[in-house]
């Protein structure tokens, strides 16, 4: 990924930051700018967000490639995106290893050990709403990423090729998150069975993008009493070995 890029979904972190008010704990790698910590450390990028609403690691590794043609901003970068709390949590521990065993000033040292413990101590999972927020921001970086790079004559890295997959499986799993959510809510606000089941038919048709979907019922018992998911007649397979019980077409 492009620093340009990399640039700006680090600024969405800071900016997640001021979102989450104070109980967000912004920790970067500028925090190690000037202490001896190991080379490796060094090399890296890193901004972590954490709280009990939210959290989430961006990190970064520069390549040795460049881009001819452009700018220092296209410099690529070796990126990975976290929110699992025990990855987070993981980091945070190395991290904070690297300060215990580097001879940093005390009063600076505390200060840093004093915000990773916080950090590590809020992390949980995160708020469904707020992650969707923030995964809705992601795919717009992508995307406008996508069409505003210029075209060379002979490019030797297709990256506009490169972020559009992410893009794509970034929207993937927004729309999969909204439609859980929306049966979710329908479940809380209401206990009938068929009510729930003819909303989720309906929406995960939606979803998949496809002209019909059907629940179908194995070994339905026609010799009980009528039920609210008791199908018309015709619906029954000749068969007989089931029918279908709810259907959703385009």
């Amino acid at each position: 990924m492009p620093l340009a890029v990399f640039e700006r979904l680090d600024q969405r972190l800071d900016e997640m930051k001021s979102t989450l008010a104070e109980e967000a704990i912004l920790l970067k790698s500028d925090i190690l700018v000037n202490q001896r910590v190991s080379t490796e450390a060094q090399s890296q990028r890193f901004t972590l967000i954490g709280s009990e609403q939210f959290s989430c690691l961006l990190w970064g590794e520069a390549q040795p490639e460049t881009l001819t043609g452009y700018d220092s901003l296209m410099r690529l970068y070796q990126v990975g995106l976290t929110f699992a709390p025990d990855a987070i949590a993981n980091f945070l521990t190395h991290l904070k290893d690297s300060y215990l065993t580097s001879p940093l000033e005390v009063d600076t040292s505390e200060d840093i050990l004093n915000l990773i413990n916080r950090a590590q101590a809020s992390l949980k999972p995160n708020n469904p709403a707020i992650q969707s927020e923030f995964t809705l921001s992601l795919i717009d970086i992508l995307c406008d990423y996508s069409t505003d790079v210029p075209p060379l004559a002979e490019p030797d890295y297709p990256y506009a090729s490169i972020c559009q997959p992410v893009a794509e499986a970034l929207h993937q799993q927004v729309e999969q998150e909204r439609l859980l959510n929306q049966v979710t809510s329908q479940i809380r606000q209401s206990q009938e069975l068929p009510l729930i089941l003819t909303t989720a038919v309906e929406r995960v048709r939606h979803f998949l993008e496809v002209d019909r979907l059907v629940i179908y019922q194995f070994d339905f018992p026609y010799s009980s009493s009528p039920t609210a998911l008791e199908p018309a007649p015709a619906a029954a397979t000749e068969l007989g070995w089931g029918c279908i019980t709810y259907e959703a077409k385009a």
